[in-house]
């Protein structure tokens, strides 16, 4: 929300703001974080110096920032992803002069929540398609997991999706937008899987692309997209796709097959444009422990012992493969 202030009428408090060498009046506000990322902006309303100063619990607490960089009538702006929700922080809004002035500013404290796929855990899925279709990205209210890309150490936040693999080769591409240097990074099976691929070459505003290849049919791929810069920003509008031109619609609907629940107790139940005939069950040392004639999408799994698996489901022309745990 965006806050009037003025200067009219306000004196010092203490010492000067770490970031300036000369100020004689300032104002304060404050707010309680709401989300981790967080953005402090204000704006000087005639063409004065401004000064931010952030503390953290109280207003001799913890000196989280001095932002004094822009000068004469320049808006000064704090954007960080450290903020601990249900903390009270403390706004100190200061001229950088040794006049008195009676100038007005405006201040606005702007939230921005956490997407759910911020986690690899919470990869958001992908349906592959025979051309560049695919979900708008965003970094706004993101961190980073740990490690660092391979081709971009100082990256500052990414996002997760996820696909599985219709055909052996796919094209991955990250569509340029918004003035943001982005890049992506694609990992085999698992969110600590083998890094495949790291594209983070063409720039600012660019599109990064990559024909993988060698992929594993029925396979899950993990796609990192990143933030190449240091500097947080929040700006969206650019698009992460999967295809291949040669994938027919029946492969663009297999790609989409899910198996559910996962990991699984008793019963294992699958969605599909396809009536499935027959299936096979392997364990993790590639022996088949189960397999017979389907008559519904669901399939007892009761008396398997505990651990990893993978199920081939089939019909008279085509198979998939996906991977289960059983409980």
């Amino acid at each position: 929300m965006l806050t009037s202030g003025t200067f009219n009428g306000a004196t010092a408090s203490g010492t000067i703001p770490s970031c300036v060498t000369a100020s004689t009046q300032d104002v304060w506000y404050q707010f309680t974080a709401t989300n981790a990322t967080t953005s402090i902006t204000v704006n000087p309303v005639n063409n004065f110096n401004i000064v931010l100063e952030l503390f953290e619990g109280s207003c001799t607490g913890t000196a989280i920032a001095c932002i004094n960089t822009g000068g004469n009538g320049a808006s000064e702006i704090y954007l960080n992803n450290n903020f601990v929700p249900g903390t009270v922080y403390f706004i100190r809004v200061a001229s950088a002069t040794s006049g008195v002035i009676t100038n007005g500013f405006t201040i606005c404290v702007q939230s921005f929540p956490q997407p759910s796929n911020d986690a690899c855990a919470n990869a958001t899925s992908i349906t592959p398609s025979n051309a560049c279709n695919g979900p708008v990205v965003s970094f706004a209210g993101t961190t980073i997991d740990a490690p660092a890309p391979t081709c971009a150490a100082v990256a500052s936040q990414d996002v997760w999706y996820s696909f599985v693999a219709p055909l052996s080769t796919m094209t991955v591409q990250l569509s340029g937008g918004n003035g943001v240097n982005h890049g992506f990074q694609v990992y085999e099976a698992s969110c600590s899987g083998t890094v495949i691929n790291c594209m983070s070459q063409a720039g600012t505003s660019a599109t990064e692309i990559v024909n993988l290849t060698n992929l594993t049919v029925g396979t899950t791929y993990l796609i990192r997209v990143f933030n190449v810069n240091a500097t947080l920003t929040t700006a969206a509008n650019f698009v992460v796709c999967v295809y291949n031109n040669a994938l027919n619609v029946s492969e663009v609907a297999l790609a989409d097959l899910r198996l559910y629940p996962n990991p699984v107790q008793t019963e294992l139940t699958w969605t599909s444009p396809v009536d499935f005939n027959t299936y096979t069950i392997v364990n993790a040392l590639g022996q088949t422990v189960q397999q017979g004639v389907l008559t519904a999408a669901s399939l007892d799994v009761s008396n398997l012992p505990q651990g990893t698996y993978w199920i081939r489901l089939s019909d008279d022309t085509q198979s998939v493969v996906r991977p289960f745990v059983k409980k």
